[in-house]
């Protein structure tokens, strides 16, 4: 697995829900160890969880009790209808999957499944940009409405700030160069560094003057993220 994915991983805050009973598949386990700010739940605390952490994705398994599925399904896309969710089910639920009201960036997977599937299937919900970026204590990041939240209150973004706030995220395993940010933030028209000390400079403002990205001189730029590991055990 890239590292890329992985590191995109660690910014991740999922709640992991497992139907009473059901062991642990071994193709999800290796997720517990990457996703270091993944929560474990039960049927019934999953609600009451989600309500407590304010997770960025869901992620539910289930084998016998769809009922409940679809049941915290509802609850959430009530007072989120952006939440993304990971389905983990029984190919004789596949008609009641149909008339989940889950959006395009969630994905359902039917048991036994790969770990191959595991990976595409969280790379597709993160590729959607449809993910809350938890970045320090009480900021995170909506890159699909271009907003920091900090304390509870939203504060936009610029589209510059944005798209390269997105970019440090997605690379936060290594120093971003000051040629990448200009390919990627910029496109075709030319970077001036005294723009992009600005950017930074005001993202950093936004965020509170949290210290959170970092200047590598004559290198280019790395974000430091904030991964608090939140566990619950079953």
């Amino acid at each position: 697995m890239e590292t890329e994915f992985k590191s995109t991983l660690k910014s991740i805050k999922m709640l992991y829900i497992i139907e009473d009973g059901v062991a642990h598949d071994y193709h999800v386990m290796p997720f517990e160890l990457m996703c270091e700010r993944i929560h474990l739940s039960d049927f019934n605390n999953g609600w009451g969880d989600y309500l407590k952490i304010e997770p960025n994705m869901v992620m539910i398994h289930t084998v016998s009790n769809f009922h409940f599925c679809e049941e915290i399904v509802r609850k959430i896309q009530k007072i989120n209808p952006q939440c993304p969710f990971l389905i983990l089910t029984e190919e004789v639920f596949r008609e009641s999957v149909l008339h989940l009201p889950i959006g395009e960036n969630s994905r359902t997977l039917f048991l036994p499944i790969t770990f191959e599937e595991m990976v595409r299937a969280l790379k597709e919900i993160i590729e959607s940009n449809s993910i809350t970026y938890f970045l320090r204590d009480q900021i995170f990041f909506e890159p699909s409405n271009s907003v920091l939240i900090r304390d509870k209150k939203r504060v936009p973004l610029t589209s510059k700030e944005n798209k390269l706030l997105l970019y440090l995220i997605h690379n936060s395993h290594r120093i971003v160069s000051y040629e990448e940010i200009e390919n990627y933030v910029w496109g075709d028209t030319a970077m001036n560094r005294n723009t992009l000390t600005t950017i930074i400079s005001n993202l950093r403002k936004k965020a509170g003057n949290q210290p959170f990205l970092e200047n590598h001189s004559n290198q280019g730029y790395k974000i430091l993220l904030h991964n608090l590991v939140v566990k619950k055990e079953l």
